[in-house]
């Protein structure tokens, strides 16, 4: 999955007619996500390729494309929310996410598949939907398995 031009432009707060007709495209897609989940499936994804290969994505405008070097896979960015999302917002992580429709890693792959439709994210000729399903259960990650770390103990 790579990020596109046109949610980037909401992260740098602009949100032109055109980036305001598009969301609403988007939102109006899947009514169980809000604008929030959207922008926080992006924020990992940069988190993610920045990981995995060093470097910001890019805004290339392009619906499918071989594999390219800032690709990240469905796997990769499940495990970036989660990981984004404990680092924001600790143990309330997935009670944060499921408020906003995400409650699982097929509910990422939904949001990516939307997003991919919409023309803000591409994705490569070896990437489906089915990448996202039942890659770890984000409520066992976030709630059962969060550990607080302290040394002054």
């Amino acid at each position: 999955m790579s990020r596109e031009s046109l949610l980037s432009g909401l992260e740098a707060g602009l949100e032109a007619p055109a980036v305001r007709e598009s969301l609403t495209r988007l939102l109006a897609r899947d009514p169980r996500f809000s604008i929030h989940a959207y922008r926080f499936v992006m924020s990992a994804l940069s988190m993610a390729t920045i990981k995995h290969h060093g470097i910001v994505p890019s805004n290339a405008a392009v619906k499918e494309l071989p594999e390219r070097q800032d690709h990240v896979t469905g796997q990769q960015l499940a495990y970036a929310v989660a990981g984004l999302a404990s680092q924001e917002f600790g143990f309330l992580g997935y009670r944060v996410l499921s408020s906003w429709g995400i409650r699982s890693t097929g509910d990422i792959g939904d949001i990516v598949y939307h997003m991919i439709d919409e023309n803000h994210m591409q994705k490569s000729p070896t990437d489906s939907r089915s990448d996202f399903d039942d890659v770890f259960d984000l409520r066992q990650a976030l709630e059962d398995d969060y550990r607080i770390e302290s040394t002054e103990f």
